[in-house]
């Protein structure tokens, strides 16, 4: 796949950040590379390797406590984008 200043002004329109055109070359750039470690990395043969954890992990764990829930009336006191009973988020363009 190829990067073009029109895909990387599309990530820039969707992520709501402002690229001046030396940002919007750095990151054609960028992007472009990232995208090439990729397909080289989707060409390794992996189907008769396995992987190990080299270091134990254990899972930490806490007991579960019901508590009390907060009300609606206090979930929504710091907030204006509410719609009913929901958080009323940006319109997705």
């Amino acid at each position: 796949m190829e990067v073009n200043e029109e895909t990387v002004r599309h990530i820039a329109k969707l992520a709501r950040i402002k690229l001046d055109e030396k940002e919007v070359e750095q990151f054609k750039k960028d992007l472009s590379s990232i995208l090439e470690l990729f397909s080289k990395i989707e060409n390794v043969e992996t189907s008769d390797e396995f992987t190990i954890q080299p270091v134990e992990s254990n899972n930490k764990l806490r007991e579960d406590k019901v508590e009390e829930s907060l009300s609606e009336e206090e979930i929504f006191k710091n907030t204006k984008h509410k719609e009913e009973e929901f958080f009323k988020g940006p319109k997705i363009k």
